[in-house]
């Protein structure tokens, strides 16, 4: 966690230097922003996550079936928090609506993993996906 503190300091850098000391001009390098922490999420296979969300806590029979069964696959498939749970500390940018919703759909995420409100059809065997 003290590595992360330390390397958000760059951060600073664009605060002190004016690129991103007003509200507009933020949102203009919010992308870039937040791919730069991904990317680092996704090195460090989401270090920052663990920090907190030990394996004790995140127990996989304690969770939901359908919590489970989406964190065995990623497992499985090698990935790490990041890679499903963009968004969840931030409020996600514009621009990943608008860069990674169809590659999403693509995968053939369901839409209730993004959109927490929305309604979903029942799968085939009459359950929710």
């Amino acid at each position: 966690m003290t590595l992360r503190k330390i390397t958000a300091t760059n951060e600073l850098f664009f605060a002190v230097t004016g690129s991103i000391n007003t509200r507009e001009k933020f949102l203009a390098k919010r992308w870039l922003l937040a791919q730069k922490v991904w990317d680092t999420l996704a090195e460090t296979d989401s270090r920052e996550c663990r920090n907190c969300h030990i394996d004790r806590s995140m127990n996989l029979a304690n969770q939901s079936e359908v919590a489970r069964d989406r964190h065995t696959v990623a497992a499985k498939e090698g990935k790490t928090c990041i890679d499903c749970h963009k968004g969840i500390a931030h409020e996600l940018p514009e621009d990943f609506l608008d860069a990674e919703h169809e590659r999403i759909e693509e995968q053939g995420v369901p839409c209730g993993n993004c959109h927490q409100d929305m309604w979903q059809p029942p799968v085939e065997d009459g359950t929710r996906d």
